[in-house]
């Protein structure tokens, strides 16, 4: 699985020295990011997002910190997000989780999961080119609002 995320993800879109100015941390805070993006593109009730240095970088926060980040790299067709390389990845992750230790799962052709011991998650979609990273304490309040929503939307049932 990893030759074939070598092969499909391409290293040539690697952006290995802008790379540690893009990464949100789990466990910082608005002021944080604010200081490390500046002004946010879009800010809701729980996530913020800023673009820098050809990412888009979506934050959730639970009680006030960072429990999960999207990254995405900016489309150069106005369309399509750019691969994140495999290199990119793990700096990305070891940025995120210093402590953690990152296994590969494959999952199809689809997803390619990162997963890790202390409840730190990460998971990699092939096809919308989007790291997504989460501690455990945001993927129980991502978990919690999509049961929420799905409530809303049944009317309860």
């Amino acid at each position: 699985m990893e030759r074939f995320l070598l092969l499909g993800l391409g290293l040539a879109f690697s952006l290995l020295a802008p790379i540690g100015m893009v990464q949100a941390h789990l466990g910082e805070t608005l002021e944080e990011c604010g200081v490390r993006y500046g002004e946010p593109t879009l800010a809701m009730k729980d996530s913020v997002i800023y673009k820098k240095n050809g990412f888009e970088i979506g934050t959730l926060f639970v009680n006030g910190k960072v429990e999960g980040v999207t990254y995405k790299k900016e489309s150069k067709d106005g369309f399509f997000p750019q691969k994140i390389s495999l290199e990119e990845i793990y700096q990305i992750l070891k940025s995120n989780c210093p402590n953690s230790t990152f296994t590969t799962k494959d999952s199809g052709n689809k997803w390619a999961f990162y997963c890790t011991e202390d409840g730190n998650y990460a998971d990699y979609d092939l096809i919308k080119h989007c790291l997504v990273i989460m501690s455990q304490n945001g993927r129980t309040a991502f978990e919690q609002m999509v049961q929420k929503k799905a409530t809303a939307a049944t009317g309860g049932l």
